[in-house]
């Protein structure tokens, strides 16, 4: 696709423009029942006996994935039509992801929407060159090539993203996204965590149940189990053997990378469902004004009006190990995939 394709993107975005429609009360409902869905596996997690805690456990972590996602709708200002109630259910189903507003606003929606694929500016999955890989230190080394193996991929968001960009506003990484609502919210975020262990310590003592198995199953293991599935998902947006990477902005601007720099990666239809759609991100990158249940029937039409010209992916594991063992240093002037190996 070259620079004339860019024109169009005004009239690819008025193409959709029908998909902007936002329903208050679909939007309610859905997150409304997340909410139910989070307390009830928490429910389960004290009932259940410790053998079945686990699949409660695992419950619970994708019922904040799904939250995060509609928290992430509601940040873009598309989950419903009132800018006030998209801040305020942006900043509750944040909640049970540690998240913060601000830091989650800048790192994504103004850095990683506004700058896709332009390895100065976005951090997300940012692939890094021969050259840079070697003056890494040691540890750094290692994590690089930990989070590019199929295992590895899980470990990334809590470490390179979550830790430093969404949740703690010391780090080096949030840099100019300090400020006193980033800190605020922090602090709101770590009031309510040392709440929730003491009501788990208070149920522990009421149930004669041991408070550490119950932090365990209800707090670490669902929190390991979202970080987990959104490093898988986000892997997939960016990462692929086609997918280019720039350095030179402009460059990187006639590579038209609302449309070229993310993947359609296809799942079955239960999993699209279960993941508020998702993967259906090259819609959402052209225009993030499209409300996730809005995204199948956005991606479908714009497949449409873009033939071939959209990455499409089928998901398969053979794949996915396939892709892993590709993607893991980057030539920036070749713009290709090369290993470790050079």
């Amino acid at each position: 696709m070259n620079h004339s394709a860019s024109l169009s993107l005004k009239n690819l975005r008025q193409l959709l423009k029908p998909y902007y429609v936002k329903n208050n009360k679909r939007a309610l409902f859905i997150i409304g029942m997340d909410g139910v869905l989070f307390w009830v596996g928490q429910y389960l997690v004290v009932i259940l006996p410790s053998y079945l805690k686990l699949i409660a456990a695992v419950f619970i972590g994708f019922i904040i994935f799904r939250l995060f996602i509609l928290a992430h709708d509601a940040s873009h200002g598309s989950f419903t039509t009132s800018k006030r109630l998209n801040y305020w259910l942006a900043q509750l189903a944040f909640l049970p992801g540690l998240t913060t507003y601000q830091g989650w606003s800048k790192s994504h929606n103004l850095i990683h929407h506004g700058f896709t694929n332009l390895v100065t500016k976005d951090d997300l999955w940012r692939p890094i060159g021969a050259d840079e890989y070697k003056n890494l230190n040691n540890l750094n080394k290692f994590l690089h090539k930990i989070y590019r193996t199929p295992l590895g991929v899980f470990l990334y968001y809590v470490i390179e993203i979550w830790a430093k960009l969404l949740y703690l506003p010391i780090s080096k990484e949030a840099g100019s996204y300090k400020n006193k609502r980033f800190i605020s919210e922090f602090l709101f975020i770590t009031f309510c965590f040392v709440s929730w262990l003491f009501a788990l310590n208070f149920i522990a003592n009421n149930t004669n149940q041991s408070f550490f198995v119950l932090v365990f199953f209800s707090v670490l293991i669902p929190f390991a189990v979202f970080n987990g599935i959104t490093s898988f998902i986000t892997y997939f947006h960016h990462n692929n053997p086609n997918v280019k990477w720039y350095r030179n902005q402009d460059e990187w601007i006639n590579s038209v990378p609302h449309i070229t720099a993310t993947v359609h990666l296809r799942f079955p239809e239960w999993f699209n469902v279960a993941s508020h759609y998702i993967m259906e991100h090259p819609a959402h990158h052209l225009t993030s004004a499209i409300p996730s249940y809005n995204l199948k029937a956005a991606q479908r039409t714009l497949e449409e009006a873009l033939p071939g010209q959209i990455l499409i992916q089928d998901f398969s594991w053979k794949w996915y190990l396939e892709c892993t063992r590709i993607c893991k240093l980057y030539d920036h002037e070749k713009h290709e995939w090369v290993g470790f190996d050079l």
